[in-house]
């Protein structure tokens, strides 16, 4: 069986004659590569290039430059196997073949394209790399360009271990840019799979100028012949649509599929506001759903983007999460720590903005309001008076507020407080006292007395939390001696006292 492949690159005619030749039990391929003599551009301006030899390795130069040389484990060391040599613009590319050493457990060969500026310093390899052994054949071949892209032909020969021509074959289409190495995985791959076999492809031809492929694969019953719009060298289109709609606090956006994406890129309005909150889908995720939303106006934009760049923008139309009353919390809950601290805490409400609280004390009237914004679910109050006390929590946002949800009752048990921590005396004015103590947080008033001239205690006098001085005037000639105790519901502490003074 024969093919003949035709290229014309850059004015320059080569033809190629494939012929395969079957032997059991392995199957062999025997490559011609005849390369015409008006190959070479007799223009004044083109390279004028020729096959050498050095050291038993060929190579080519191009205007006296060495356009094969390979930088590999030897530096400069000359590449063997240069098969398929063609001129373009102000490059070359060829096919390299590196066999293993004869004598080697498993004799391979290992078989990719390169390309080269003129210059002899820009080696890229453009296409995979092939390895070649006694048990599996992969073989690449149909080499088309344009001079900065290329499709090739990859195909796998793999032979059964019963040793007999038991043959499965596919076929696999590339396309990647000229000048760049070729990465872990295809860029583009096209196979046709079915019932569970390899179908063969055949008849690949790549139109550069309309990025469109035509191809044939054969199914072991009938011949089917395709066509694709195929190009991963540009950057994808645009989506054609992006769709937003709204159900309650819910925004769903959807976008068309475009072929060539590898991801897509999604921003967001809102109220009309710049663009923000970038969200990058791989592909094939054409979709997204945001919850719980604020009540607000959403407008949403969506790229396609591949490996080269990324499309234009394609825009939603604009959609509006209306305000919905809240649901009350679902529990509110009132505890006491250190004796008289009290923390409470509420449930979330997800399309809350903010929260109000009121307390009823010792079973009195609702009070004392306060407003805790989004997120907030908690507050802690710290020395509280002996008392019982419940609280009451809800919800609120632009569309009103929920009814109320209530904590249990809580009670701070009176503590009996400790004596001030100092009390002091002095005369100012020649016969003016000023007494002061130091305050005791659980306090709710104080007591004082007073000894005149060393006598008794006496005039016991209170002074309600949070005074903690008094002054006396005119006081006669005599000494004075103070002391003062603080007390609560729970009873009173010891006395602290203070120096002596002496009006005159």
């Amino acid at each position: 069986m024969g093919h003949i492949f035709i290229f014309n690159l850059t004015r320059k005619w080569m033809v190629v004659m494939i012929f395969f030749k079957k032997h059991s039990p392995l199957l062999s391929l025997t490559l011609y590569l005849l390369f015409s003599t008006s190959f070479f551009s007799n223009d004044a301006n083109a390279a004028q290039c020729e096959r050498k030899f050095a050291n038993d390795r060929s190579f080519y130069e191009c205007d006296g430059v060495a356009v094969t040389q390979r930088v590999g484990a030897i530096t400069n060391r000359r590449v063997t196997g240069i098969d398929d040599f063609r001129v373009l613009e102000d490059r070359v590319i060829w096919r390299h073949i590196e066999r293993s050493s004869i004598g080697s457990p498993t004799q391979t060969s290992r078989s990719q394209y390169f390309t080269n500026t003129f210059s002899g310093d820009s080696l890229t390899s453009f296409t995979q790399q092939t390895l070649n052994n006694s048990r599996n054949r992969q073989i690449l071949s149909e080499v088309q360009t344009d001079g900065s892209r290329a499709v090739w032909r990859f195909s796998a020969e793999s032979i059964g271990s019963c040793g007999v021509a038991c043959t499965s074959q596919a076929a696999y289409y590339y396309i990647c840019l000229g000048d760049q190495s070729f990465p872990s995985r295809p860029i583009t791959q096209i196979q046709n799979r079915g019932l569970g076999r390899q179908e063969r492809l055949s008849n690949f031809v790549f139109d550069f100028e309309l990025s469109s492929a035509t191809w044939t694969f054969f199914n072991g019953v009938s011949t089917n012949n395709h066509q694709k719009d195929l190009d991963p060298c540009v950057a994808p289109s645009s989506p054609a649509f992006v769709e937003a709609t709204v159900n309650g606090q819910t925004v769903n956006i959807s976008w068309d599929n475009v072929t060539e994406a590898t991801h897509y890129d999604r921003e967001v309005s809102i109220n009309g506001a710049s663009w923000q909150n970038r969200r990058t889908y791989d592909q094939p995720q054409t979709s997204a759903v945001f919850t719980n939303q604020q009540p607000r106006e959403y407008q949403y934009r969506v790229r396609a983007c591949n490996d080269i760049g990324c499309s234009d923008w394609t825009a939603s139309g604009r959609v509006s999460v209306q305000a919905t009353i809240p649901t009350a919390p679902s529990s509110v809950n009132a505890s006491v720590s250190n004796s008289d601290d009290i923390t409470i805490s509420w449930s979330n409400v997800s399309i809350a903005t903010h929260y109000e609280r009121e307390v009823r004390i010792n079973g009195g009237g609702w009070q004392n309001n306060r407003r805790y914004n989004q997120p907030q679910t908690s507050v802690t109050f710290t020395n509280q008076q002996p008392r019982s006390y419940q609280y009451r929590v809800r919800a609120c946002n632009a569309a009103g507020c929920s009814g109320w949800t209530f904590s249990g009752q809580v009670t701070v048990q009176a503590t009996l407080p400790s004596p001030p921590s100092s009390v002091g005396a002095v005369i100012n004015n020649g016969d003016d006292i000023t007494i002061s103590w130091s305050n005791v947080s659980i306090a709710t008033h104080y007591e004082r007395e007073v000894s005149i001239n060393g006598g008794a205690w006496q005039n016991n006098r209170t002074y309600n939390q949070p005074q903690t001085s008094v002054t006396f005037f005119n006081q006669q000639s005599r000494s004075y001696r103070y002391r003062v105790r603080a007390c609560n519901t729970a009873g009173c502490s010891g006395w602290r006292t203070s120096g002596s003074v002496t009006v005159n």
